[in-house]
């Protein structure tokens, strides 16, 4: 707040100054444009950096809070749930007819907290389990150096970690159905509907959207990767795009009503596809660099406050 106040100073100073000698304000126009510029991006800097004071402050609660509350106690055996960085994640899918699996590498997978794919755990004693309950579903496996890691997901909410068997409080198989190809699923055409469809999303967000440096405005490079199973938000997403947005013939120009950067960036898996999606103030992103799939979806005319409660959503 202590840097925006002068540039609201010289402003107002300008202002009285042309209206008192009736001078033209033309020539003054591109300074005005330039503090404003240096205004919106510090307060997007100062907002950034609350929602980060914020989300410290948060995850420290709740990993407090955890501690306390968890049906689990997380012992030695059960500590790497909660770390992330890994070399490597693998995906198998048990009850395919081919038992395919799905090694991968990517950045947005690797900084997975294995915690954020099960939830809260509830151990079940053998008298709570059915012989016949699931197949299997999929396996997730864990690289770090020379340690594995494995997650059996033998059901939606029912998994086995070292012989334990364990109710999830969410649905465990959504990474496994989500990057690898099934013959078995249906597969819809239209690439909003196979948003939908997904059941899982990697969202990473900037914890300070612009910053103003040697006399440019770039990027923050402090973002962190947030995890949405089952569907959540970007379902929600989806049906904006097919309920209150006009797809577009071409690219919207920079003169359009835009921001700079999206408000949100989504990496969304479906049938071992990823498809990069980015909302805007006005405006919805869908593309494939690898396949020159190139979407852009607008908000129509009368429908912005309910696109307004999905971008409140994406702020959170």
């Amino acid at each position: 707040m202590k840097k925006i106040l002068p540039l609201f100073i010289v402003l107002a100073l300008i202002f009285v100054s042309c209206k008192r000698e009736e001078i033209d304000l033309t020539p003054y126009m591109s300074q005005i444009e330039n503090l404003e510029m240096r205004i919106e991006a510090l307060e997007a800097e100062n907002q950034g950096l609350r929602e980060f004071i914020d989300s410290v402050s948060t995850e420290q609660g709740e990993l407090s809070e955890d501690e306390k509350t968890d049906d689990v106690v997380f012992d030695d055996t059960l500590q790497w749930l909660k770390e992330s960085s890994w070399d490597e994640v693998v995906v198998y899918a048990n009850s395919d007819l081919n038992k395919s699996f799905r090694s991968i590498t990517e950045e947005e997978i690797l900084k997975i907290v294995p915690q954020s794919l099960i939830g809260m755990l509830t151990p079940l004693a053998k008298a709570d389990i059915s012989e016949d309950m699931g197949l299997n579903d999929y396996t997730y496996l864990f690289k770090k150096g020379q340690d594995d890691y494995k997650i059996n997901v033998l059901a939606q909410n029912i998994i086995e970690i070292n012989g334990q068997r364990y109710q999830s409080s969410i649905n465990a198989a959504s990474l496994g159905k989500a990057v690898i190809e099934h013959a078995y699923i249906y597969d819809p055409k239209e690439i909003v509907d196979k948003i939908y469809q997904s059941t899982f999303a990697v969202r990473k967000k900037y914890n300070s959207l612009v910053i103003y440096e040697d006399g440019t405005y770039k990027r923050s490079s402090n973002y962190q990767y947030l995890y949405y199973a089952d569907g959540m938000l970007v379902r929600d997403i989806a049906t904006a795009i097919l309920n209150i947005t006009k797809k577009m013939e071409n690219s919207p120009l920079l003169s359009d009503n835009i921001n700079s950067y999206p408000l949100g960036e989504f990496k969304v898996y479906h049938q071992a596809i990823a498809y990069r999606m980015d909302v805007y103030n006005n405006y919805i992103h869908i593309y494939r660099n690898d396949t020159g799939l190139n979407l852009w979806y607008r908000v129509e005319q009368g429908k912005e406050e309910l696109y307004a409660q999905i971008i409140a959503a994406i702020k959170k």
